[in-house]
């Protein structure tokens, strides 16, 4: 395990290994481009994140590029279908959209561990549902929806 100051430095350059590349968003509208910059870099901080277990740093620094290696391969996947949505058919579009799921599915997996206020927060809604259940018997607290 590492210490908090080696994750953040990892962090931040997972950061950066993002937003060094305007290409990965220059065919989107502002709100377009900050969605997926959004989750691309939710995705590279989760890898950031995810070698906190690993101490050798050439290790880590190997799993880092990996994994946001792929992310940055995907944005770019979408901002230029984006761009080329227009000139494609709809069975065009399809096979694109599958593709871009084909890549998704290449993004290593990582698990990163809820903090303590997340899994509180988690615990609160589950009483809330039961509470609900206890309250009206057959109705489903998501949905809304009675069984009966």
């Amino acid at each position: 395990m590492i210490n908090d100051s080696e994750l953040e430095t990892r962090r931040r350059l997972a950061i950066e290994m993002i937003l060094e590349s305007e290409s990965l968003t220059d065919d989107l509208q502002d709100d377009e481009a900050e969605i997926l910059l959004d989750w691309g870099l939710a995705q590279a901080e989760a890898y950031a994140l995810a070698t906190g277990e690993k101490a050798n740093e050439e290790e880590a620094r190997l799993a880092l590029d990996q994994g946001v290696k792929t992310v940055r391969r995907v944005m770019r996947f979408i901002n230029d279908l984006v761009a080329e949505r227009i000139d494609l058919s709809d069975g065009e579009m399809l096979e694109e959209l599958l593709r871009l799921v084909s890549l998704i599915r290449e993004l290593p997996k990582v698990q990163v561990i809820a903090s303590e206020e997340e899994e509180e927060e988690e615990e609160i809604i589950l009483e809330e549902e039961e509470d609900i259940e206890r309250q009206i018997p057959g109705l489903d607290p998501i949905s809304g929806e009675r069984d009966w």
